[in-house]
């Protein structure tokens, strides 16, 4: 019962229409850690259960603070905007990360799985002023901490945005070079 993609983005389509009534906002980019090990051990109903249960949690923290979305397999989209400021949304966010925390599921074999994700977060307006750089920085900072912090929740960073942007572009370069 959450918003799928095309949803979520008319949505914020609407919203960013009228930006005088955006205040400080955020939007966070989740992706669940291990759920191809659990579809690959356990099949694919355990993995959905595995989904179901982090969209609980998301339903459970973010009811009436914003709205969310599943937007792939084992992603998902929350746009916070009715913090008074940035720290509420930090609030908000450990509060998430710790009622996921907590959330397990028991496998058919016993084995406890804990529902574990990475994600990302960057602040409108002071990372982004559009919706496009929003999710993009979003989305940076998740696969930021999935590559570095697997179950960790990263706040955009700037400098790492554009040193791995110089990196990619040098790259290229390079390989055009050789």
């Amino acid at each position: 019962n959450l918003y799928n993609r095309r949803a979520f983005h008319e949505r914020m389509k609407a919203l960013f229409a009228q930006p005088e009534k955006l205040r400080v906002s955020a939007l966070m980019m989740m992706d669940l850690d291990n759920l191809k090990y659990i579809n690959d051990t356990y099949g694919h109903d355990w993995g959905d259960h595995y989904i179901k249960a982090a969209a609980s949690v998301i339903e459970r923290t973010f009811e009436g603070e914003g709205f969310f979305a599943r937007i792939s397999g084992d992603e998902f989209l929350v746009f916070v905007d009715r913090c008074a400021d940035a720290d509420g949304a930090y609030r908000l966010f450990d509060s998430f990360m710790r009622a996921l925390d907590t959330s397990v599921l028991e496998a058919p074999d016993a084995t406890v799985l804990k529902v574990r994700a990475s994600v990302g977060v960057a602040f409108y307006p002071e990372d982004a002023v559009d919706f496009s750089h929003l999710r993009e920085y979003a989305d940076f900072a998740m696969y930021e901490a999935k590559n570095h912090r697997k179950g960790a929740l990263l706040r955009f960073d700037r400098k790492s945005h554009e040193r791995g942007a110089f990196i990619l572009n040098n790259k290229e370069d390079l390989n055009r070079l050789l």
